[in-house]
Formats: C-alpha cells, structure tokens, sequence
C-alpha cells in the first residue's frame, strides 16, 4: 500500500526537487524598491499612490500624505518576494497577480494571500501580514504555506483552505485559521474522505516516523539529543533562529523548515547561551502535520480527541497567563509529561464553556464545537 504523506510544506507535497533558499545582494534589495517614474504616460492613479522607500527586510517609510492601498501593498510584496524569504523554492510574479489577494480588517492590517506557482491542480500560497498604522509600513511573514485555493472570510475571520491529496481528491484535509491582525491562528485541521475510506487507503490517516508524536519525540527531534545532533539530522534546508517561549519558559529555538514552523524548542540551561551541545527538554509542536499514533495532533476537534483518548476536562488559571489546557482521560493525552492546549484566542476567548470565570482556577468538561487541540508539548 502506498503511504501519503501528510506535509503542509508546499515544496514537499508539489515539488519533486528542492532549491536552495537566495540569498539577497544590496542590488537585488535597490531593485526590489519602487521607483518613481516621471514619464508622461503615468496614470493618476499611479500617482497618488505613495512612495515606499526600503528600509529593512521587513519596513518601509510611507508619506503622510496617503496610506498604500490594496494593489500597492501586493505589487511592494511581490517585487521583495526574495527579501521576505518566501516562496523560496519557486516563485511565478506573474501568476501572483493574478491569483494573490489581499485582504483587510479595516483596522489598517492587512493579510496577504500570495501564490508562489501555480501546479497541476492547486496552487501553493504563502501569507503575509502588513501593518499600515504606523509610520512605517511593516510587512511580515506568516510562516505558513499551504497547497489548495485557500479563501478568507471578512466577517468570520476565518481563512479556509482544502488541500487534495492527489488529483481526483478522494482524500482531502480541510483546515481553518482564525485571523485578526495578530498572525494566524489554526482552528481546527481534518481529514475528510470524498469516497469511502480513501484517506485511510491512502495511507494519510497514518502518520509516517518523521512526522510522528510520542511522549519523547515529534518526528526527527527528540527529548535529551542535542541541538547540533537535530541539525544534522534535518539537514541544511532547515534553519533554527532564537525565540521566546513564554514568561516563564525562557528563551528557546523555532525550527523552520520549507516555510512552515516545525515545532518549538526547549532547553534545560534556560540561564545559559543555547549551543549546538544543548540539550533538548522540551518540544511544542502545533503543525498539524504531527500526530499521535491515534491520529490527533495540533487541530484535532476535541470531539474526535475525545473519541481516542477519553473524556477531556479543559481547565485555566489566570495566574498563568489564563493558558487553557486540556487533559485526557487515558492515553498520550493523560501523560503527565505532556501539556496539551487548546485553539483559545480564536473563535472564543476560551475553549471550554465555564459556570464561573472569576476564580483564579476554572475546570470544566464543557466545550465549544470549534474546540480542538492548539498544541502539543512534551517535556523530560
């Protein structure tokens, strides 16, 4: 039988080679700025578009005189594509003004769709967020691709995309992100079968070894191997840049590979540098490429975790952040080495449905019917 892997990377799932990611010179940088062009064939409405003037990768001045509107901010997007660092892998600029879009709260953020290359039967998006409030113009990379025709709802907020497996789409997994102006938030990721036990015959209902969750590994990395250990083992396509954890987890390393976030990681020497001889003691995964030999990962509706791990009490305390964690009856989900929170902070404030939200501490077996699974951290 053979196996289908679940990959969000777009590059995994529709290319067949990989390319290396470009590096950007100070001449590719002064091309990717707008310049202004005094020819007498120029439109008003070109016009009274505002200059935007490179100033980092990720900021841009912007006149006073104008904010930039929804075409301005896709053309600067794609014209520094390579100083973003997305769509690393293949980029096709003309394509992109076609199928990308941008979106808006009205509150002056913006979210960019952007279509890296179109394939045989879907295209691979990457996003952006792009911040206009300021005096500068920030554009910022969302760390997340997918392959599908994924469409955002203005007034639910909700950015749905389906992804087929292969052509004829027998299998297909349907995710939803929440936005708001403040990144992307994943709602809940499903695998739908269009005929019959497709996406168990598939083999996509079976999570292959590297991308697999247990109480001491998420896929490749695992709990007491060192950073320069996981290095070598993902291999030069892979980057790990320094990150916060939480008050009152430290500093600790985002893994990246294919442009999407692999997982988070967690070190016992919080108080020194994090070398490549660090040891690894903690890993938090919310890709939901990841899943546990049940099927559940970051994504999974609580009803379905439900169904595989028993009953689930949601609880928070406002003394941490009013973090909402979920535990299990049985399984990985009852692991005392595993947290596992909720998909709080998107379609609710909360997961759970609680009696009484003023006590420090709050415990319930209610949920929403959006409730599902937010993240997966294991720990030694």
């Amino acid at each position: 039988m053979h196996t289908a892997k679940i990959i969000f990377s777009l590059t995994a799932i529709i290319a067949s080679s990989l390319m290396s990611c470009v590096s950007v010179t100070e001449s590719e940088l002064s091309q990717s700025s707008p310049k202004s062009n005094s020819s007498n064939g120029e439109t008003s409405a070109k016009k009274s578009q505002p200059q935007l003037k490179l100033d980092s990768p990720s900021i841009l001045s912007v006149s006073d005189q104008s904010k930039p509107n929804s075409e301005t901010i896709l053309n600067e997007v794609i014209s520094r594509q390579k100083s973003l660092q997305v769509c690393n892998f293949e980029f096709d600029s003309e394509a992109a003004r076609e199928w990308s879009k941008v979106y808006t709260n009205d509150q002056g953020q913006y979210l960019v769709k952007l279509l890296c290359f179109m394939a045989a039967y879907q295209g691979a998006f990457t996003f952006l967020q792009v911040d206009t409030t300021q005096a500068e113009l920030k554009i910022e990379p969302l760390e997340l691709e997918v392959a599908g025709f994924p469409e955002f709802d203005p007034k639910t907020k909700i950015l749905s995309n389906a992804y087929k497996f292969t052509g004829a789409g027998t299998c297909i997994q349907e995710t939803q992100h929440y936005w708001n102006g403040d990144g992307l938030r994943l709602i809940s990721s499903q695998l739908i079968d269009q005929v019959p036990n497709a996406c168990a015959e598939s083999g996509a209902r079976s999570p292959s070894d590297n991308q697999l969750i247990t109480t001491n590994s998420v896929g490749t990395a695992k709990l007491g191997m060192t950073l320069g250990e996981l290095k070598q083992d993902l291999g030069e396509d892979a980057t790990f840049k320094a990150t916060p954890l939480g008050v009152d987890a430290g500093e600790g390393i985002k893994v990246t590979q294919y442009g999407n976030v692999l997982y988070l990681l967690g070190f016992a020497e919080q108080k020194q540098p994090i070398t490549n001889n660090s040891q690894i003691t903690m890993i938090t995964v919310d890709n939901p490429s990841y899943r546990t030999t049940a099927g559940i990962g970051a994504g999974t509706p609580l009803k379905e975790a439900v169904a595989a791990y028993g009953q689930a009490t949601l609880s928070y305390n406002w003394n941490n952040e009013g973090r909402e964690y979920i535990k299990f009856a049985q399984g990985l989900g009852a692991d005392t080495g595993v947290w596992i929170r909720s998909n709080q902070w998107t379609l609710t404030e909360f997961a759970g449905i609680y009696s009484d939200t003023k006590s420090e501490f709050n415990e319930t077996q209610k949920y929403h019917d959006h409730a599902g699974i937010g993240s997966i951290t294991i720990r030694k």
